[in-house]
């Protein structure tokens, strides 16, 4: 303990003085104790300069700091399908585990499939597995505490996300694996995928392709069977020859009229087949009477457009048709947008495209027109150079024309910058902002609604942004999200109807929130959100629920829980100036079992986590044995932390309790030996 000299010098000086003062008075009397009022007088002085002058205690506080374990369970669906009768062993030997571990280290259990969350509730009911990512939730968030292990009970199964092992870098402690599920393969049945346009215009053919997987079924005949919304559209019947074979097959189907069709591919049920989980693919088709057509300007060829086309393969009804600068139409009024990507037009063919009327989505890369630029100055002021100026994405809060993916954020913080001549840009409208720079602070992606709708992307390198979130997260929905969006607020016929209900796509997976905008327009034409939006949604068999959507910015937003496979039916409605609006329109989920495609556990993957981070892997048969494996790793020890605390005197009560104490027993000294 460290005291400020000074003032507990100051505080004793007062003290001795009305100890000296007391003693003055009370030397006269006979009493043997006549000293003990001037010693009482003399604390009690002390203590109360003490208080007055409030001197800061500083306490060298040491604590033993135990090792923090992390049971990281996968909760996925896989996992109970393959350990069948085993699962309460297993769960039976955890709490044992857990139990030993308790008495000497701080245990956290966290539960992962799709997300992570922290709770012991270990059901198998996760739809997904995402094993990097919990990994790396895990490292992330507890790297600052006395991190020793993590416990990785798991079927080394994953199907959404990057690879595990990419997260072994980041990783500084062990993985102990419990291996779960069953590694031999069973006699199965797998369809594995299904390759079908999400889109297509009536009365066109389009392809219909699979790839079923049959497992141990050598020698044996199966119907491979395409339904429509129930019915029995067409099969084909296979012979299996290898005790492990891949069939792909394709059909060829004419669409009908406009809506959201239902097909599935199914197989029957085979000869020792347990389950028929995974038998069947349900996917819906999107049947549209017109398409939006495109015009996309550009002087060559570039990755950019592949991925924008790409993006906009599953939303309905989009065609591009590329021009050059020596190929640009006469005529645009067959187009409904433009995507302008740095074209080398001359004014004379800018003027024909600002007179033509149309949403454009103009991309600045390193090639931007001065024309080009005075066209956009009432969307955004644009300042240019000579050289390249790269900006990195970072997400705009308070942007609400489009609703982007929850996981947003944190994608575009791992996405490489994009290139551009201009190295300033402001947004004439800071709510039409859906991007910023993160070197300059520049506004570089813009979306302005309006009568005519504009979008601006500050650089170039799209396509840099779809590898490295596919990279990262085997998927591109985030850029694909962005284009999606984009495109869908350029071509909304806003001008016909006062009150619209967006949504982000028709064609949702059961593994998605299902996400909704709504814009309200007065007389003219402005964005109001005052009076009360309500949405309802009807699924197939009739049943209804209703909802209030949040004012956002001057918008309408709701985000509803992931929802079962099926076609529902949704309407929004609003009562503005005394008038009622309505709009309305469908949307499917669709089914994928992942889970069920693939039920060979990975124990391969589970030996390699473990022994690349310094760990073991273990059965259930002998996982009692992490325990000894955690006893014997020294590395993995409690930490002594040292702290200094500092706190005023007057924080702690015992001292006025003492100051009674004092003052009493002085006062009962005097009263009982007849003492002044």
């Amino acid at each position: 303990m460290i005291f400020s000299v000074i003032y507990w010098v100051l505080c004793l000086v007062i003290g001795t003085g009305l100890a000296v003062w007391v003693w003055r008075k009370d030397r006269q009397s006979s009493h043997t104790f006549r000293w003990l009022p001037a010693l009482l007088r003399g604390l009690s002085g002390f203590l109360i300069a003490a208080l007055l002058l409030a001197p800061v205690l500083s306490f060298i506080s040491n604590t033993t700091q135990k090792p923090l374990i992390i049971w990281l369970q996968d909760n996925s669906s896989s996992v109970a399908e393959g350990m069948g009768a085993s699962k309460e062993q297993f769960l039976a030997q955890k709490q044992a585990l857990k139990d030993q571990l308790d008495d000497d280290y701080e245990l956290v259990e966290l539960q992962f499939g799709a997300d992570i969350a922290k709770g012991s509730n270990t059901d198998f009911s996760e739809p997904v597995t995402n094993i990097e990512q919990a990994l790396t939730h895990t490292f992330q968030r507890y790297k600052g505490s006395n991190l020793g292990a993590v416990i990785l009970p798991s079927d080394g199964i994953y199907n959404e996300g990057a690879d595990p092992v990419f997260a072994l870098p980041q990783l500084e402690i062990p993985v102990y694996a419990i291996a779960l599920g069953d590694s031999t393969s069973p006699r199965d049945i797998s369809v594995v995928r299904v390759f079908a346009n999400k889109v297509v215009l009536t009365g066109n053919t389009f392809e219909v392709a699979a790839d079923i997987r049959f497992s141990k079924m050598k020698d044996t005949e199966h119907q491979i069977q395409l339904f429509q919304n129930g019915t029995l559209l067409q099969s084909r019947n296979v012979h299996i020859r290898e005790e492990e074979e891949t069939v792909s097959t394709s059909f060829e189907v004419k669409a009908g009229s406009p809506g959201l069709i239902q097909y599935a591919i199914a197989v029957p049920l085979g000869p020792g087949e347990k389950s028929e989980l995974n038998n069947k693919i349900d996917f819906y088709v999107q049947v549209v009477n017109n398409e939006v057509k495109v015009l996309v300007l550009n002087s060559g060829t570039h990755p950019d457009i592949g991925l924008i086309r790409s993006a906009l393969k599953s939303t309905a009804g989009y065609q591009l048709e590329i021009a050059a600068p020596n190929t640009l139409p006469s005529d645009l009024s067959g187009y409904q947008s433009i995507i302008a990507f740095q074209p080398e037009f001359s004014q004379a063919q800018w003027q024909q495209i600002a007179a033509a009327r149309l949403p454009v989505w103009h991309i600045l890369g390193n090639q931007v027109s001065r024309t080009q630029v005075q066209q956009l100055e009432d969307i955004v002021k644009l300042d240019g150079g000579r050289s390249a100026t790269f900006h990195s994405p970072v997400a705009q809060r308070g942007f609400a024309a489009f609703l982007l993916p929850v996981q947003t954020a944190s994608v575009l913080a791992r996405l490489p910058p994009l290139e551009s001549s201009a190295s300033r840009s402001k947004a004439v409208y800071p709510n039409e902002v859906v991007l910023k720079s993160r070197e300059s602070n520049a506004d570089m992606w813009i979306v302005h609604g309006g009568t005519l709708p504009v979008a601006v992307t500050v650089g170039e390198g799209l396509w840099r942004w779809g590898i490295y979130e596919y990279r990262d997260n085997k998927s591109q929905l985030v850029t694909q999200e962005l284009i999606r969006q984009t495109m869908r607020t350029l071509n909304v016929p806003r001008q016909d109807k006062p009150f619209q209900v967006f949504l982000s796509k028709r064609l949702l997976t059961d593994n998605e929130n299902v996400a909704f905008t709504a814009e309200l327009r007065n007389k003219t034409g402005q964005l109001v959100n005052d009076a009360e939006a309500q949405l309802s949604i009807t699924d197939s068999a009739g049943s209804r629920k209703a909802f209030i959507m949040e004012q956002f910015g001057e918008s309408y937003q709701i985000v509803l829980p992931k929802m079962g496979a099926g076609i529902y039916a949704y309407a929004g409605a609003v009562t503005f100036e005394g008038k009622s609006y309505t709009d309305n329109g469908t949307f499917a989920v669709e089914n994928i079992p992942l889970e069920q495609i693939n039920m060979q556990a990975d124990y391969g993957l589970l030996y390699q986590l473990s022994h690349q981070t310094g760990g073991a892997f273990h059965t259930v048969e002998n996982m009692n044995m992490v325990f000894d494996d955690i006893k014997a790793n020294e590395s993995i020890t409690s930490r002594m932390i040292t702290e200094n605390k500092k706190e005023p005197l007057i924080h702690y009560q015992w001292i006025f309790a003492l100051l009674m104490l004092l003052f009493t027993g002085e006062w009962l000294f005097r009263k009982y030996n007849g003492m002044q």
